[in-house]
C-alpha cells in the first residue's frame, strides 16, 4: 500500500497519523495566536508538522524557472543576477 501512496516515506502514515498531525498544527497555530495577541512583538509563525512528501514540495518551490522554456513560451524574461548559469554580455568596443 505504501508503494501506491508514494514510497517508503509513507510507512507508518495512516488516517490516525494524519489526523494527529492536523491536531498538532491546530494547537501550534492557536498557541501562536494567543502569544501574538498578548505580546508587543509578533512571533514567528509555527512550521507545520512534517508530513510525507514535504521535502519534495519544498524542493519544487525553490527551483528557479527555466529561461529557455520561458523564451519558448513567449514569456517575458526576468532580470537575472550574475551567478552560476548567468549570461554575461560581451563588452562593446
Amino acid at each position: 500500500m505504501t508503494a501506491l501512496r508514494g514510497g517508503a516515506e509513507w510507512i507508518g502514515w495512516n488516517r490516525n497519523s494524519e489526523m494527529l498531525a492536523s491536531v498538532i498544527d491546530a494547537i501550534q497555530v492557536l498557541s501562536w495566536y494567543f502569544v501574538t495577541v498578548n505580546s508587543k512583538k509578533t512571533p514567528k509563525k509555527p512550521e507545520p508538522f512534517p508530513r510525507p512528501g514535504d521535502a519534495k514540495r519544498k524542493q519544487d518551490e525553490n527551483r528557479l524557472p527555466n529561461p529557455l522554456l520561458a523564451a519558448l513560451r513567449g514569456e517575458p524574461l526576468e532580470k537575472q543576477e550574475i551567478g552560476p548559469g548567468a549570461v554575461i554580455p560581451a563588452p562593446k568596443n
